[in-house]
Parts: structure tokens; C-alpha cells; sequence
């Protein structure tokens, strides 16, 4: 398997999981439950048809996510692989590339997707997800990247 290969499935993997794990409790006491956070996900393709899909819903919403986390982090290890002050400077330029992250994803994504709900303007909830993505995606993919790399150098 090539450096690219293992350090995007190693990022990917472990910033959807970073990411989405402290957010469902968070979500839950908003009285939305994991399965919904997953299926309100799935509606940035299904619509509002995700919220009656049931597990199945659920279960490609977590495949979503997923699968985005593995896009952002194979574009962060493409660019490390090209760029040494990304790699010397690994966590500054994560939590960077989570702000950029969370501008795709809600000026971008979000907009242009079937999802029946827009991002968030309340304030605190902005700098909530914003604080998800420069610490919790960013940074996450930024760290497990160099550890990955530096490992695959010997």
C-alpha cells in the first residue's frame, strides 16, 4: 500500500471518529439522537426522506462522514507530500486546514446539497463547529498524517 494510501485511510479514519464522537452527546442534549445526527447527514443527498429512512439512513450518513473525512484527509496528504513546512509545521497548519475545512463544509457543501437545513448564524453554536473543525478535524488529521509518514520513513 502506498504512503498516500495508508496516511489518508489513518487520517480520515481517525478524524471522523475524533470528530463525531464528542458530538453526539453534545447533540444529544439538544434531544437529537445519534441516529438522527447521522441521518441528518445522509440528507445532504437523500433530503428530508433521510429523517424516514430509518438505520438504513443512519448507517449512510456515518458512510458520509466518513467518506468526507477520507476526502479532506487525502487532499491534507497529498499537499504534506509536496510541501515540507506543511510537515514541519504539522499542527499549526491542521488547525488551519480545519478553519478551511469548515468553510468548504458550510459555505460550499452544506449550500449546495439536499439537506433541509442551512448552517447554523446563533453564535456559540458557530463557534462550536468551528472549534470541532480546527481541533477535532484539523488538527487530528494534521497529527495522525505526520505520525504516519514519519513512521513510513523509517
Amino acid at each position: 500500500m502506498n504512503r498516500w494510501l495508508m496516511a489518508t485511510l489513518a487520517a480520515g479514519t481517525v478524524a471522523a471518529i475524533v470528530e463525531i464522537v464528542p458530538a453526539l452527546p453534545i447533540q444529544q442534549s439538544f434531544g437529537v439522537t445519534p441516529i438522527q445526527v447521522f441521518q441528518s447527514i445522509a440528507s445532504g443527498i437523500e433530503g428530508r426522506a433521510a429523517f424516514d429512512g430509518g438505520m438504513g439512513s443512519a448507517v449512510f450518513g456515518a458512510l458520509l462522514h466518513w467518506a468526507m473525512s477520507l476526502a479532506f484527509a487525502g487532499v491534507w496528504v497529498a499537499a504534506v507530500l509536496r510541501s515540507a513546512t506543511l510537515s514541519r509545521h504539522y499542527a499549526l497548519w491542521g488547525i488551519v486546514y480545519g478553519l478551511a475545512a469548515y468553510v468548504v463544509m458550510n459555505w460550499i457543501v452544506l449550500p449546495l446539497s439536499a439537506a433541509p437545513f442551512q448552517t447554523t448564524h446563533v453564535p456559540w453554536r458557530m463557534a462550536m463547529s468551528i472549534s470541532f473543525h480546527l481541533f477535532l478535524f484539523g488538527l487530528p488529521i494534521a497529527a495522525v498524517t505526520h505520525w504516519v509518514l514519519g513512521r513510513l520513513r523509517g
